[in-house]
């Protein structure tokens, strides 16, 4: 049975209003994404390499006069209402705005009118132009979003166009609206503009209010202090939930509606385990969204959106661990067709490892750059790369075993055999060539130079669990609870000179790296110690959201404010708590 669903807190300064499977976001963005003047934004969602993401900064309306307003978002409706400056006037004055999927906002307003100020950066080399379409509708063409926006007015007076035109485009424009009552639509398009028929905005606010509700109601129950982050945690991966375009073929949960937005790959394996028991085609979609673009040789591209992917980078291999986690907990998740498409993708992609990331004539793999890593700055590349790493060939070897188990699954006794055997060469290497007898160490090649650091991630090993000695799994114990604050477990140690408060990965706290140190402390029987920095981490994700990461020391967000990765690893942290009753 579900948890009894909270509402969730909606800071529109860090979670946009948006929904799933819409294009179009609202909210406060960073002062410098306010390219006309702070406030409230309408933004586009497409991805790189737009240019322009900022279309409309909204400000109410009164005797023509912009006045202060005051925002309350919940999952299907924002409400914005007169206020904060003493002209409050009619209590009953506000304006509503609802999305629908794929692109379109609905706004209403009683008592109080509209102002769309077009978001025109100054000498901007993407024009803006704005022209009447007929009665009662205009249409805005940003250059820099790609897209054009048609206004439509569905109740009251036609929408006023005005703004300074200088030779070829606008270098200010704005749309307004003020009435007794009165609705707009506004629908993104690319060539051309076709009406359609419409649902009343209250039911629009409905139906993406259920739709929320229904996908939160099936995510990890928590225990009963967690409850509004769980409902915050639910909100953000609906809304960060983008239909098919473009490159994308399937429905993609982006990382962020901020300013991270795009699919990364080994993000997209953490939301989609978080995600497989609220939705199980969607989880798979996570997985496959990144598959579909897999390349001739195995490789999965570092980033995809929309307009844009790439191949510059890769991503650790942690779809066996992460897998095996989703096993444990939803094994009939796994339907044959699933296991079949998975299998295929994750083998080609641990041999795109295998024959392609190792340097002549040693037995390890290698990185070729932090952002292979993932851990993009970590200090266990501080001299540089190419690096033989202890995390990344630990992941190998749970990828390997996965795929053994999944062989067997599958009926080929051949092919389970030949990778069980990889596995354990592969542990067999990484104890002979990387543990120092204190901790895992890196191999700078080519010079052969060790390199030992103060960073987690020479801990990730401990994901080996019952392969690893028993001495080895003594010290890794305790040497990753050297990294644990009051606020979970810092990335950089925190009396390292390296220790760096916002130092991305040189020292605070991220949800994928708690994630996998509290799995792989599972593994060698310290499940007292994973659940204390589970704990933690959800505590810190109830006081400050689920920023991009924390501050180790403070826990205040910091990065990103809005990441749904962030957000994954807290259900299923918050979900193993509540298992434990803790």
């Amino acid at each position: 049975m579900a948890n009894t669903l909270s509402t969730p807190r909606i800071d529109l300064a860090a979670t946009p209003f948006s929904r799933r499977g819409c294009w179009l976001a609202v909210s406060y963005p960073p002062a410098h994404y306010q390219v006309a003047g702070p406030g409230l934004y309408l933004r586009s969602l497409h991805a790189r390499p737009i240019i322009q993401r900022e279309l409309f900064r909204l400000d109410l309306l009164r005797g023509g006069e912009v006045i202060e307003h005051t925002a309350a978002a919940t999952p299907g409706l924002l409400t914005l209402k007169p206020g904060g400056n003493g002209s409050a006037g009619n209590d009953d004055a506000e304006v509503r705005i609802a999305l629908e999927a794929p692109a379109t906002v609905r706004i209403h307003g009683r008592g109080v009118g509209l102002r769309l100020t077009a978001a025109i950066r100054e000498k901007s080399l993407w024009p803006t132009v704005a022209y009447h379409e007929g009665p009662g509708r205009l249409a805005v063409n940003f250059r820099g979003a790609l897209r054009r926006y048609e206004i439509i007015a569905l109740e009251g007076p036609p929408p006023r166009l005005e703004g300074d035109w200088e030779g070829e485009h606008f270098t200010r424009a704005s749309v307004g609206i003020e009435a007794p009552a009165w609705e707009l639509a506004i629908d993104e398009f690319l060539s051309t503009w076709v009406d359609r028929r419409r649902e009343p905005l209250d039911e629009v606010a409905r139906s993406a209010a259920a739709s929320c509700e229904q996908l939160t109601g099936g995510l990890p129950r928590v225990p009963a202090e967690f409850e509004a982050t769980r409902a915050l945690a639910g909100y953000l991966l609906w809304s960060a939930t983008m239909s098919p375009c473009g490159r994308l073929g399937r429905e993609a949960t982006f990382m962020s509606l901020n300013w991270m937005d795009g699919v990364w790959s080994w993000d997209n394996v953490f939301n989609a385990v978080a995600l497989a028991g609220a939705d199980a085609k969607l989880a798979f979609d996570q997985m496959m969204v990144v598959a579909d673009h897999q390349d001739e040789h195995g490789a999965y591209p570092d980033y995809i959106g929309d307009a844009f992917k790439h191949y510059n980078f890769s991503k650790p291999p942690v779809q066996g661990v992460l897998m095996d986690e989703l096993a444990r907990h939803r094994p009939r998740w796994f339907t044959p067709a699933r296991r079949r498409a998975l299998v295929d993708s994750i083998e080609r992609f641990t041999r795109w490892w295998l024959e392609h990331r190792r340097y002549p004539g040693r037995r390890l793999c290698h990185y070729l750059h932090g952002n292979d890593s993932g851990w993009d700055n970590s200090t266990i590349l501080h001299k540089g790369s190419p690096l033989i790493a202890p995390d990344l060939n630990a992941f190998l070897a749970r990828q390997c075993q996965w795929l053994s188990r999944q062989h067997e699954k599958l009926g080929a006794a051949a092919k389970a055999k030949r990778w069980a055997k990889q596995a354990d060469q592969l542990t067999a290497d990484l104890l002979d060539e990387l543990w120092n007898g204190e901790q895992f160490i890196g191999i700078k090649l080519p010079e052969d130079e060790p390199v030992a650091c103060s960073s987690l991630v020479d801990c990730m090993p401990v994901l080996l669990g019952e392969r690893l000695p028993g001495d080895i799994r003594a010290k890794l114990a305790s040497r990753i609870e050297t990294f644990i604050t009051d606020h979970g477990i810092a990335t950089e140690h925190p009396h390292s000179a390296l220790y760096t408060p916002d130092g991305y990965w040189r020292g605070p706290i991220w949800g994928p790296s708690t994630m996998l140190i509290v799995l792989g402390l599972e593994s060698i029987g310290q499940d007292a110690l994973a659940r204390s920095i589970a704990q933690r981490y959800c505590r810190t994700c109830r006081r400050s959201g689920f920023a991009e990461n924390f501050d180790a020391l403070s826990g205040a967000a910091l990065r990103d404010p809005g990441y749904t990765w962030t957000a994954s690893a807290f259900l299923m942290l918050a979900g193993r708590l509540k298992a434990a009753g803790a």
